[in-house]
């Protein structure tokens, strides 16, 4: 058996191209966690804003009404998810990478698919249509960092075999 040369292998345990592969995996994790943080607690605070003095954008919807309880709820959600999104960018791994396509794959299912109800509680479609747009993009970024990850293991395994 052929043992590779010494070094550090990163997470993924192959070495063609010494950090490049883990520096992307970070910066789009990095970003898509910031990002869906600032996104959800955004939406939570403009959900309680509106819910107790009746302005910001869900004002005519939400004021007084008990299912406020429902937008905070997912706005802190989202918040969640970004916050393990920018845990995870310390040590990527495809798995991370994973998990973030599936959220962002429920997150545009949900947007698209109640796409009539948001706009009748006052969300212009332009917005749904740009936020889908959006994790559309991470969807396609997540999925780039799996392929390369991916793909540079099974490198450094055919190379080990």
């Amino acid at each position: 058996m052929v043992r590779p040369p010494p070094g550090n292998y990163g997470v993924t345990g192959s070495r063609p191209e010494p950090g490049r592969p883990l520096r992307w995996s970070r910066t789009v994790l990095l970003v898509d966690g910031a990002l869906l943080i600032g996104i959800g607690l955004f939406a939570s605070g403009a959900a309680i804003q509106s819910y107790v003095d009746g302005s910001g954008p869900f004002s005519t919807v939400v004021q007084d009404q008990p299912y406020v309880v429902g937008f905070v709820e997912s706005g802190l959600l989202i918040a969640v998810i970004g916050a393990g999104l920018l845990a995870a960018s310390r040590r990527p791994h495809p798995r991370w990478h994973g998990w973030a396509v599936l959220a962002h794959g429920t997150l545009i299912a949900i947007d698209l698919g109640f796409l009539d109800t948001l706009g009748s509680i006052g969300v212009p479609t332009t917005v749904v249509i740009a936020l889908a747009l959006l994790h559309a993009v991470s969807i396609a970024a997540h999925g780039w960092r799996i392929a390369v990850l991916w793909g540079t293991a099974a490198r450094a395994t055919s190379v080990l075999e």
